[in-house]
């Protein structure tokens, strides 16, 4: 008799690793189109890049804000919160089964692209082109994938003025681009690990399933 357990066992494997080189690729071509039209734009990306020490305290310093956000805002009362369900809840729903089973080497390489493909083109390109507003709201709305992430995409811009905000008073772009990671990051790993509540797809109480 045929043993099919092994294609079938490694089908999920295998999605995974589809998953992650398919964001990790569409995260490089986001930084590479903000860093080409930016080029042609004539932003300095030298300046834009500059590392300092202060540069990195300010980057981690907010993206321990951030992530203390999602420890204040979401996590009391679990599914019960209702920013947890507006917010969190569509997040569980979309990306939880791409990520279960992803190693943390897997995806601190999405959290890290994401971080800096994003804040390449977001804040790099779009802020300098429509100010810190323009930037925020369009950030927040290349996160809204459907109604009911509608939401998701409001706390995204207002994260999105945060980032653009660091830009502003540091100057440089590692600021943003290391408290998006660090966010990012933190956000993968719960999603995987079904972070913030004993059982994140417990069903919504008053029928909100």
């Amino acid at each position: 008799m045929h043993d099919a357990s092994g294609p079938v066992s490694s089908a999920p494997e295998e999605g995974r690793s589809a998953f992650v080189r398919a964001g990790l690729l569409s995260e490089v071509a986001l930084g590479l189109v903000g860093w080409g039209l930016g080029a042609w734009r004539g932003i300095d990306w030298g300046a834009q890049l500059r590392w300092t020490p202060e540069v990195a305290l300010w980057g981690s310093l907010a993206g321990v804000v951030l992530v203390g956000l999602h420890l204040v805002l979401l996590r009391p009362g679990g599914p019960r919160n209702p920013l947890y369900r507006a917010i969190y809840r569509p997040l569980v729903r979309t990306l939880r089964p791409h990520l279960r089973g992803v190693g943390t080497p897997g995806l601190f390489l999405l959290a890290l692209a994401s971080g800096m493909g994003e804040e390449v083109l977001f804040r790099g390109w779009l802020q300098a082109e429509t100010g810190l507003v323009g930037a925020s709201l369009l950030f927040g709305a290349a996160h809204v994938w459907g109604r009911d992430a509608v939401p998701y995409g409001l706390y995204a811009a207002a994260m999105g003025g945060l980032l653009g905000g660091l830009l502003i008073v540091t100057g440089s772009l590692w600021a943003p681009v290391l408290a998006h990671t660090l966010n990012n990051l933190f956000g993968f790993l719960a999603l995987r690990e079904g972070g913030f509540a004993p059982s994140v797809e417990a069903p919504a109480p008053d029928g909100d399933g």
